[in-house]
């Protein structure tokens, strides 16, 4: 597995004043598992493999998906308190929301993106919700790109995941959501045709 790294100051950091906190990892790990996120390994095999070797800045991850797919439930999750606002309504969150998240003892920047609607080319504040998830994505050293499993693979689904894959499929793990019971496991396997390896 494979990771890019920008050894520079981007301009998401730049702007990003960090607010420090003492999360209790007992309380994340139950919290994870409330949310049932299977892939939460990988997602520490990535932190360690960027901050492997000198120092740097702390990694970026973004939380990317089409609108109402559950992101920023999971951004809760991960930096363990209430800073997005969770609706069912799509297109609730509309600018990026960033917070240093400590996520089991390995500290990140963590990006809550407003869902990407490729169809909606006339609505303007889509439009501006696209281009911040776009600069997000830009600046990220992983990108945990989240779907609907319930839903199914969708065709805003496949053209996010043409984005990405252009942007680079090896910093990408997708997250397939709403797996909430054990026969529903199942639905996970529609999302491969996506072309990532890590889901």
């Amino acid at each position: 597995l494979f990771c890019h790294f920008q050894l520079y100051q981007s301009p998401l950091e730049a702007s990003y004043k960090p607010q420090l906190k003492n999360n209790q990892d007992q309380k994340l790990i139950k919290s994870l598992k409330q949310f049932d996120l299977k892939g939460f390994n990988i997602i520490l095999f990535f932190i360690k493999l960027l901050k492997r070797g000198k120092k740097m800045r702390l990694p970026v991850i973004s939380i990317v998906g089409r609108p109402n797919v559950g992101k920023s439930s999971l951004f809760n999750r991960l930096i363990s308190k209430r800073a997005a606002i969770v609706d069912n309504a799509p297109g609730v969150t509309r600018d990026r929301i960033i917070k240093e998240a400590d996520i089991l003892d390995h500290k990140v920047l963590l990006v809550d993106t407003g869902g990407i609607d490729t169809k909606a080319t006339k609505d303007e504040i889509a439009q501006k919700v696209k281009d911040q998830a776009l600069k997000a994505i830009d600046e990220s050293d992983l990108i945990l790109f989240v779907v609907d499993g319930q839903a199914g693979l969708t065709d805003l689904d496949k053209e996010v995941a043409k984005i990405l894959r252009k942007k680079g499929a090896d910093k990408v793990i997708l997250l397939v959501n709403k797996i909430d019971e054990p026969f529903m496991e199942d639905l996970v396997y529609e999302f491969y045709k996506l072309g990532f390896k890590e889901v």
